[in-house]
């Protein structure tokens, strides 16, 4: 019996399959982890700029430098739980 067309194989977990037999395993250990502080660091510093937008307190060194810092660490550490997973 042929598969329709379009539809992608399934293994024996129950996984889709890529046509090429490849199958993208769901993120576990370290790839999870990162890939949850990524957006953790990505939460915090959209906060941080509200706080700055709204008034709440004003921009000091100390403030910036964390925001600049989670708007690098945020990417950095989505990549990397890409790269490992």
């Amino acid at each position: 019996m042929e598969k329709p067309h379009g539809e992608s194989p399934v293994n024996q977990e129950g996984h889709r399959v890529a046509p090429d037999g490849d199958a993208r395993k769901p993120a576990t250990g370290p790839a999870l982890y990162l890939r949850w502080l990524g957006i953790l660091c990505a939460v915090m510093a959209a906060f941080c700029l509200g706080v700055f937008l709204i008034g709440y307190q004003g921009p000091s060194f100390g403030r910036i430098a964390t925001l600049i810092a989670l708007c690098i660490a945020s990417p950095v550490c989505l990549w990397l739980s890409r790269r490992l997973s």
